[in-house]
């Protein structure tokens, strides 16, 4: 399940401004508003699509390394999640996934129920 942070305090978020280009190209149709997650895999950023929809957007980089490990690893277990009839409770619904084959993957999910939104 996507964790959202707890840090209510969003002036010292990173904000769109520090979002890479390649993954504004990969979603011209998001707008991205704060960084709102992260970890071993990569960085969740919650953005406002073309409709006004909020969305959480997880971004998974290649690192360069030449070892692709974590990155395949993240990449088959979306595809699994993508295949998935019945989503069971507790896993967030994967809505879409797109690529870019030098610099990574991303994938847009609907957002986790939280107490009160952090955008708040």
């Amino acid at each position: 399940m996507l964790t959202l942070s707890r840090d209510r305090n969003l002036s010292t978020k990173p904000t769109s401004a520090s979002i890479p280009d390649t993954w504004r190209r990969l979603f011209p149709d998001f707008r991205f508003l704060i960084r709102i997650g992260g970890g071993a895999y990569g960085e969740i950023w919650l953005a406002v699509s073309a409709d006004g929809q909020y969305r959480a957007i997880k971004f998974v980089a290649k690192d360069g390394s030449g070892d692709e490990t974590r990155y395949a690893r993240e990449h088959r277990g979306i595809q699994l999640l993508q295949t998935l009839q019945n989503i069971p409770a507790g896993i967030v619904p994967i809505l879409e996934v797109r690529e870019d084959p030098h610099a990574g993957f991303g994938y847009v999910m609907e957002l986790a129920d939280a107490e009160r939104p952090l955008w708040q």
